[in-house]
């Protein structure tokens, strides 16, 4: 833990701005009102890198690619949490106001994780096991969100869940 916030504050020190990663407005006046239900925000990190969880580049468009990178605490790292009278989750980004998904309802390994306006669907809906630690499976595919390797900016994809691999473990905070 110690770790992965001294490299927060790395990042935020060396100038997320002037490396181009943020550009235009500030990145605080982006976000959006909490959806309707929310239970509050969240923020993943993934045990195997001790990453977080985000939209690439602050986009707001469908399609933006989740994928990890430091923990900064920016609002394209923070998940407003619904949970629906089946206990399903739904993960609506901060920053774009576009929910969590599985790419166009795949349900095949190493299928990319995206946002996508929100719609209700399964691919949309998520499961959170042995919370704080465990596993985010979505409802559709059955299988769980993963990073499979250390490098920055690497795309999260979806496998077969597995509670020993730690690339599929996230902390949520």
């Amino acid at each position: 833990m110690l770790i992965r916030k001294t490299l927060a504050m790395a990042a935020a020190t060396a100038g997320l701005i002037g490396a181009g990663m943020l550009t235009g407005a500030s990145a605080a006046s982006a976000s959006v009102l909490p959806p309707e239900g929310s239970g509050g925000v969240v923020q993943f990190w993934n045990k195997h890198t001790g990453l977080c969880l985000e939209i690439a580049d602050w986009r707001t468009d469908n399609g933006a690619p989740a994928r990890q990178w430091y923990c900064t605490g920016g609002a394209n790292q923070k998940w407003y949490e619904t949970t629906n009278s089946a206990g399903r989750h739904t993960y609506v980004n901060v920053n774009s106001g576009k929910c969590l998904e599985i790419a166009d309802w795949r349900t095949d390994n190493d299928a990319p994780a995206r946002q996508w306006d929100c719609t209700g669907g399964a691919n949309q809906s998520w499961s959170f096991t042995n919370s704080p630690e465990g596993l985010l499976q979505n409802y559709n595919s059955d299988r769980c969100l993963t990073i499979w390797d250390y490098g920055l900016g690497v795309n999260a994809s979806q496998y077969d869940c597995n509670s020993g691999y730690t690339q599929e473990t996230w902390h949520r905070e």
